[in-house]
């Protein structure tokens, strides 16, 4: 994302970092792009619209015939009734693209008599663009005040919800014995239990937001190693199923007690303890890379819940 950054803004296009979002007024037009590269593709979009009813065909015409010829890099262009939407497929260099876009829909606005309008409400007039939330839009100063009274009433309500750690503790556990339980089971019909790492890294840390109502950075923390630990837990009830599945076959009479409490002694055997970390190792790099992901996840919704900025 950062090289498309430095691209858009070369062009000019001011750049949101929390919502990823570049933004630009030419003539009174706000243009707006976002790249996406996940769906490898990127899209331009205007707050404007046709003043005479009568030019709206045409216009949806002529964006039909610009997507006709440039089928090779264009996935889709159209008029939704408030917005020129312009998509295209995403390259290593996306500035011919947003030039190509920009260079027609101005000439849209000049040949058929377009001009700004709110990408809510449709009202003609002045518009600027605004963050509001996790998104971007074109407003009039009447659709913003509008949802601008709705992010206060939202700050409001969350101010008022404490967070519940006793409970957040219990959602974090059980999202630890969640995992564990597929771990054994996993182990038992003779699989590596990576879904598991999976189940307890996510589970883990929304257990704790969901039952606790709210998350900090120490709640995420807690939450990942309460969840590892139970992992771990069921790791390690898994060797011993193991072991004691393997001294029993030998005709080695033992408890499963004794079976979990031989693996210390048998993990001094750097061939036992080569196969345990090799059967173990998918689902801790699993765990990790979920507990990991889901953290990012709720720390860029905390930046962007009950945001109200103004970007032009």
């Amino acid at each position: 994302m950062a090289k498309y950054r430095e691209q858009l803004q070369g062009m000019g296009f001011g750049y949101d970092d929390v919502t990823a979002v570049a933004y630009r007024k030419i003539n009174n037009i706000a243009f707006i792009v976002r790249v996406n590269p996940a769906s490898k593709e990127y899209n331009v979009t205007a707050a404007c619209r046709p003043a005479k009813d009568g030019m709206i065909d045409p216009l949806r015409t002529a964006l039909h015939q610009f997507a006709s010829q440039r089928q090779n890099m264009l996935k889709t262009a159209f008029f939704e009734g408030k917005q020129i939407h312009i998509c295209y497929q995403i390259t290593s260099d996306i500035t011919p693209g947003v030039n190509d876009a920009v260079n027609f829909i101005m000439y849209c606005v000049n040949q058929f008599e377009c001009t700004p309008c709110c990408s809510v409400c449709g009202r003609y007039g002045d518009v600027d663009v605004y963050s509001i939330e996790n998104n971007v839009s074109a407003l009039c100063t009447g659709c913003y005040g509008t949802l601008q009274n709705n992010v206060v009433e939202n700050i409001l309500s969350d101010s008022s919800i404490r967070m519940n750690y006793p409970m957040g503790v219990l959602g974090a556990i059980l999202g630890g014995i969640c995992g564990a339980l597929i771990w054994i089971l996993f182990s038992v019909m003779g699989r590596i239990g990576w879904m598991a790492g999976l189940v307890a890294g996510f589970g883990g840390v929304m257990g704790f937001k969901w039952l606790g109502k709210k998350i900090s950075t120490a709640g995420i923390v807690l939450s990942i190693i309460i969840s590892f630990i139970f992992l771990f837990m069921g790791m390690y009830i898994a060797a011993g199923i193991d072991m004691y599945n393997a001294l029993t076959a030998e005709g080695i009479s033992v408890t499963f007690r004794d079976a979990l409490d031989l693996i210390p002694y048998f993990m001094q055997d750097s061939e036992y303890t080569g196969t345990l970390i090799y059967n173990n190792i998918f689902g801790i790099i699993t765990f990790a890379a979920t507990s990991i992901a889901s953290a990012i996840a709720l720390i860029k919704e905390s930046k962007v819940k009950n945001r109200s900025v103004k970007l032009t």
